[in-house]
């Protein structure tokens, strides 16, 4: 072979170690990215290639990355459409709300899980506390009208009577 037929081949070989150091760069700052995001929030944060394969996940499980996860309940859900949400009964844990997103001009998706429980817990509390304001200002407005009610209902009985007495004392004169 001559030199020119080295040199491409050398030059392909370069372009491959650019792409995986840069696939690598990337999934490092997913992955830190993902941690600082989990730990705040208590989540789970997955990337997945188009094939289904997980690339990183917080937490960590080394372990899962690198298996495809086609099959899954959460894969089968996003294989339907390209972003979404749903309740996913996990094969390792609690039931998760995951939402997903396909990332733009890739066939990769990102997804975020919440335990369910969490979410659903803090929404039946705001439920709860808005329940109870509610309840709070239907008492007191019963208690104002019942308040306002026998301030006006005194007054009307007592021009009531008097118009009563008044009655009685008309002599009709016929």
């Amino acid at each position: 072979p001559g030199n020119e037929d080295l040199l491409d081949t050398y030059t392909e070989a370069l372009e491959t170690v650019k792409k995986l150091l840069a696939a690598s760069l990337r999934l490092s700052w997913f992955s830190r990215l993902a941690a600082e995001i989990g730990q705040k929030e208590n989540v789970r944060v997955m990337l997945f290639d188009g094939q289904g394969t997980l690339l990183a996940r917080f937490p960590e499980r080394p372990e899962w990355i690198g298996k495809n996860w086609r099959g899954y309940p959460l894969m089968n859900e996003a294989a339907r459409k390209s972003e979404g949400w749903a309740m996913v009964e996990s094969k390792v844990g609690p039931a998760q709300i995951y939402g997903w997103t396909q990332i733009a001009g890739t066939q990769a998706r990102i997804a975020v899980g919440f335990t369910s429980a969490d979410v659903l817990g803090r929404i039946d509390h705001q439920i709860t506390q808005t329940a109870l304001a509610v309840a709070t200002a239907l008492g007191l407005a019963m208690l104002a009208f019942v308040g306002l009610a026998g301030g006006i209902v005194r007054p009307l009985k007592i021009l009531t009577a008097g118009a009563e007495e008044r009655e009685d004392a008309l002599v009709v004169i016929d």
